[in-house]
């Protein structure tokens, strides 16, 4: 049963697996730096695995979800490593393609899959990742510092023209109502509270 309908997912028009048959990608690497007669990167080699009906057209894979995974994987790396990166010719960016594939769904990588070595890239991950978090915390308590400031000036000056406005009333204001605004008070009351 399962066999049938693993046939019937390679006659299918949506399933076009790579066309490397059962070449690594190190083989498809050797095979393709002696052909063009240079080095080839891992990039390289699993783009022209997965090539698709135009072998010429390095942005059009054999499916859409590969085509798609591999845009978001260049836009991700030009983004953390700026836009003079090659990343066709460039080695796999871990933390480009952690961050484009939403980390490993099904322990798995969404493409260049096989290339990454885990043992070294993983913990890498975890500890960049770890940097990226304590960094983006410090920016959020340095937002909030500005935010807390910037509130705090604003009571300031707030204050102030309130205190200048209440000071400008009582210099306009008639010599009777001074007492009223100064002391409230009775005048046998203000002395005992003078005491």
């Amino acid at each position: 049963m399962k066999s049938m309908q693993n046939r019937a997912n390679r006659c299918s028009r949506k399933f076009k697996p790579h066309r490397a048959g059962s070449n690594s990608i190190a083989t498809i690497r050797q095979k393709l730096s002696k052909k063009l007669g240079r080095d080839v990167s891992e990039v390289e080699a699993w783009v022209h695995s997965h090539k698709g009906s135009n072998p010429e057209d390095h942005t059009s894979l054999n499916t859409e979800e590969a085509t798609a995974c591999l845009e978001r994987y260049r836009e991700k790396a030009l983004e953390l490593n700026g836009p003079e990166f090659d990343c066709l010719h460039s080695p796999v960016d871990v933390r480009a393609l952690y961050q484009c594939s939403c980390g490993r769904p099904h322990d798995k990588w969404t493409i260049f899959n096989g290339i990454v070595n885990d043992r070294e890239a993983l913990p890498e991950l975890k500890k960049s990742r770890a940097c990226v978090m304590a960094a983006k915390r410090q920016r959020q308590l340095e937002e909030e510092r500005a935010r807390k400031e910037a509130h705090e000036s604003h009571l300031a000056k707030e204050y102030a023209q309130r205190m200048f406005d209440w000071g400008t009333e009582c210099i306009l204001m008639p010599n009777e109502w001074h007492g009223h605004i100064y002391a409230p008070y009775k005048k046998n009351e203000l002395n005992d509270y003078k005491k």
